[in-house]
């Protein structure tokens, strides 16, 4: 899996509102607060649905996805992913997913 794919997945794991959450790496139907990688998580934030999305690679590739969205949001917010997305929200962190998948290439 690239880095590039890492980030689709994140950004496709957290694609509406009701997959999506702030102040928790993820949550349940009650809103409790999960790990990433537990089976009742019906919702994530942007670095749960990313330590999701790179469970199954490398520690090299999870941190070069990690980074990638880092340089994303710092560059466009001066914020990291996880200020970004609990301070600006939801369409937010997805334009910045969106500016780290383009710089990640194919």
């Amino acid at each position: 899996m690239t880095t590039r794919q890492i980030l689709v997945d994140t950004k496709a794991k957290i694609s509406s509102l009701e997959t999506w959450t702030r102040g928790a790496l993820a949550r349940n139907e009650s809103y409790g607060e999960l790990d990433p990688d537990d089976p009742k998580a019906t919702c994530w934030c942007v670095e749960g649905a990313l330590i999701l999305a790179a469970s199954r690679v490398g520690a090299e590739t999870h941190l070069a996805a990690l980074v990638a969205l880092t340089d994303a949001c710092e560059r466009l917010y001066a914020m990291s992913p996880a200020s970004v997305n609990d301070d600006l929200g939801f369409e937010v962190i997805h334009r910045c997913l969106d500016v780290a998948i383009a710089g990640a290439g194919r």
